[in-house]
């Protein structure tokens, strides 16, 4: 049996990708253009993102301002980064960090939140067909301000779910509820109360995620379960 902290070459790129997304909200692999009126129509981005690389900063633009964009650009913009997110084979995390900062509410990233992207991240989670899609998509859930809505989905993945996709979501809730330094902000609580529950009820299906919850338990003192037996 591997060692609690064995982990997949997938997992360990989405904990990268974690990290250098935790590093800052507005932080992103192509610098803004200051200066610069980028052309952010939907046609111009998506034909950028079919060469390759989906332009984050200038798709932020676009769906967080309602006074610059008409509604009709700024879905169909939503609506494109999500679906390239969900059926590309590759790893669209460009697309999927645009989606999840235009819902933030954060004035350094300007314009207003959008509503629906706490949705749209779910539907990516669910759907998407590579892995560290998927993880990023958990992450960024995860950030939203109305999080606490997001939970129930949380944790069905978490019990559910089988291999990477349970662990991930399983290291990023206990991050998002315990993480050092931070403070307890909305749904951070609930998080931790969640993560708790799914220990007591010893139901994951995961044996990874079991062994991560395992650790999180002994770092929280909780009293030991039946399923934490052989996996210290």
């Amino acid at each position: 049996m591997p060692m609690p902290w064995t982990i997949s070459l997938r997992f360990a790129a989405s904990l990268i990708l974690f990290i250098q997304s935790t590093a800052s909200p507005v932080s992103a692999q192509v610098p803004p253009q200051r200066g610069v009126r980028l052309d952010s129509t939907v046609t111009t981005i998506m034909g950028a993102a079919r060469r390759g690389h989906f332009p984050d900063t200038p798709a932020i633009d676009v769906l967080r301002n309602p006074q610059t964009y008409t509604e009709v650009t700024r879905r169909a913009l939503a609506d494109s980064a999500t679906a390239l997110a969900i059926t590309s084979s590759r790893d669209e995390w460009s697309a999927v960090y645009a989606i999840g900062a235009s819902g933030l509410d954060d004035r350094h990233l300007g314009g207003q939140p959008d509503p629906t992207a706490l949705d749209r991240l779910i539907r990516i989670h669910r759907e998407a067909r590579n892995g560290e899609t998927r993880g990023n998509a958990m992450h960024q859930l995860l950030a939203q301000p109305d999080v606490k809505r997001a939970l129930p989905y949380v944790h069905g993945v978490i019990v559910s779910g089988l291999g990477d996709d349970a662990l991930i979501a399983t290291v990023e809730l206990s991050g998002f509820a315990f993480r050092s330094g931070q403070s307890q902000s909305a749904g951070r609580i609930e998080a931790a109360v969640l993560l708790r529950q799914i220990y007591e009820a010893d139901s994951l299906k995961s044996p990874t995620a079991a062994s991560y919850l395992c650790r999180i338990a002994g770092g929280q003192k909780w009293p030991a379960r039946p399923m934490c037996r052989g996996r210290a």
